[in-house]
């Protein structure tokens, strides 16, 4: 790993660890909608680090050679049915064209359109629906969130259910603060 990558992933669990020990000060003081935001949150940009992180990965499931070389017409069938079902295909291929001539237009087109348009288009806040994390980790990595939290799959179901639970309350308590 070069110094860059191993700096950066220390910098994400550096920032992850922080964010565990702020959530438990939190629950040791009884403050339960705080420490809901701070979980959901804190998952959140996890899960956005590192993906960006792995970048390299990206589709090394769909062939023998990974990201950044989207070569084979396995991988670039995964990515449109991915970019169409978020409705980004058009802006991919736009900005593709734009980089056509650099090294590596592929990642640059996807990180330009998935992480650096206005809004971003792979929603962290979201674990569920087309845009949202689980199908972009499902896309992208071949990786299924709600099977990872427990060795158990019932059981790994059952906090997939819990988490989606404190997305959709935190949701909830961010309006009431805020207003």
């Amino acid at each position: 790993m070069s110094v860059e990558k191993k700096d950066k992933s220390d910098q994400i669990l550096n920032t992850f660890d922080r964010n565990i020990s702020q959530i438990e000060k939190c629950l040791e003081n009884d403050l339960k909608e705080v420490s809901i935001i701070l979980i959901v949150t804190t998952f959140e940009a996890f899960l956005k680090d590192v993906f960006k992180f792995c970048e390299t990965l990206w589709f090394s499931h769909t062939a023998e050679q990974a990201n950044p070389k989207l070569v084979t017409p396995s991988a670039r069938k995964t990515l449109r049915k991915y970019l169409k079902g978020i409705n980004a295909y058009d802006e991919f291929l736009k900005t593709r064209y734009v980089y056509s001539n650099m090294v590596d237009p592929d990642t640059i087109s996807l990180n330009e359109v998935l992480f650096r348009s206005q809004m971003g288009k792979i929603n962290f806040q979201n674990l569920k629906n087309e845009n949202g994390v689980k199908v972009a980790y499902k896309a992208f990595f071949d990786i299924v969130l709600y099977n990872l939290l427990d060795a158990d799959e019932r059981n790994s179901l059952e906090m997939w259910k819990k988490l989606i639970g404190l997305f959709e309350e935190r949701h909830e308590i961010v309006p009431s603060v805020i207003g």
